[in-house]
């Protein structure tokens, strides 16, 4: 029995014997579905132990939930169970097994050989997702990022990063201005930036992204946890922390390349740029199930090898180096660093 086409077909007669069709429209049903998951969620306030001590009032609030949620998809036309399946697909992209992250006994680079990482932050809500590079051998993984502790632990039985590239801004623009230029110059998407931190309380775009670069490269330098490209001396003891932006670092690498937009065709952006990787003699394990934020922590991970070595940046690094400004407690311009 084709069960939730049984359940739809017997919805549509209850509703059309009452004349409430007029009533099913998408956003009256998806409200439907809200307040009804609502009433689920009150059964547990307060950790009650609803499960045991009302379960059948959570069986009907959840029947409830799932009436509405197939309701929805006869008005829309929507083919629940692919809709489902594409749903399980995609996060299976997007959140591999953590088995699959850890590193290859077999290729997990030369001891010996110094360790970078590249990081594709988020923001201080969401999962940052990171590439440990030594020698030509990559290890992926994920963490959330915490200022306090804004590095992530290296995987097992590798030593501390000497570099770390972030893709995060890490500073305002300089006083009186409204964009760095290293955001120019690397043509990053950020065409314009608050100039102080009450500003950014007033932002919706970027706000998350921006403030988790403020407050990771501020507790970096306060807590002198590394030594920012440009801020002072490096001295080696400290992991050497820069900015860098995946786009520009593909386009430093590859400039006759059209890169496939991340955002509308992530499949061909995944494929297109490990492809040219692979070519370029990088590894990485083939069980692991590459998502675009991996390839992006990629791209930051061979912008910090590119400052292995001595105290300058490499080539294509553009931008001012960065100022403290101690009022605001922020940092103002900053380098971008590509090879």
């Amino acid at each position: 029995m084709d069960w939730p086409a049984e359940l739809q077909d017997r919805l549509a007669r209850f509703a059309r014997e009452r004349d409430w069709e007029k009533y099913h429209t998408p956003r009256n049903l998806a409200a439907l579905i809200a307040s009804e998951a609502g009433e689920l969620l009150a059964l547990f306030r307060w950790d009650q132990d609803a499960l045991s001590e009302r379960r059948d009032d959570v069986e009907a609030e959840l029947a409830d939930v799932l009436l509405g949620v197939l309701r929805f998809a006869d008005v829309a036309g929507i083919d629940l169970r692919s809709a489902a399946l594409r749903k399980l697909e995609a996060n299976a992209r997007k959140y591999p097994a953590r088995a699959q992250l850890g590193p290859d006994p077999v290729r997990a680079g030369t001891p010996g050989e110094p360790v970078v990482c590249g990081v594709d932050a988020g923001t201080l809500t969401s999962m940052s997702y990171v590439a440990w590079l030594r020698g030509n051998e990559f290890v992926l993984g994920e963490y959330r990022l915490d200022p306090a502790a804004p590095f992530p632990t290296p995987p097992a039985g590798w030593p501390r990063p000497e570099v770390v590239a972030f893709d995060l801004p890490q500073g305002l623009p300089a006083e009186g201005a409204r964009r760095r230029r290293a955001d120019i110059e690397a043509k990053t998407p950020t065409r314009a930036l608050p100039t102080s931190r009450a500003e950014l309380a007033t932002w919706t775009a970027y706000r998350g992204f921006i403030q988790a670069g403020l407050e990771t490269y501020w507790s970096i330098h306060e807590n002198g946890l590394g030594d920012i490209a440009g801020l002072g001396h490096r001295n080696g003891s400290r992991p050497f922390v820069v900015e860098t932006y995946p786009r520009y670092v593909i386009q430093r690498l590859w400039p006759e390349l059209a890169i496939p937009s991340k955002r509308k065709d992530p499949t061909a952006y995944v494929a297109v740029l490990t492809r040219l990787l692979r070519e370029k003699g990088y590894a990485w394990r083939d069980d692991v199930a590459l998502r675009v934020d991996h390839v992006d922590a990629m791209m930051c991970a061979i912008a910090a090898a590119a400052c292995l070595g001595g105290d300058g940046l490499p080539a294509g690094t553009v931008g001012v180096g960065p100022e403290v400004d101690s009022g605001e407690r922020v940092l103002r311009e900053g380098f971008i660093v590509s090879p």
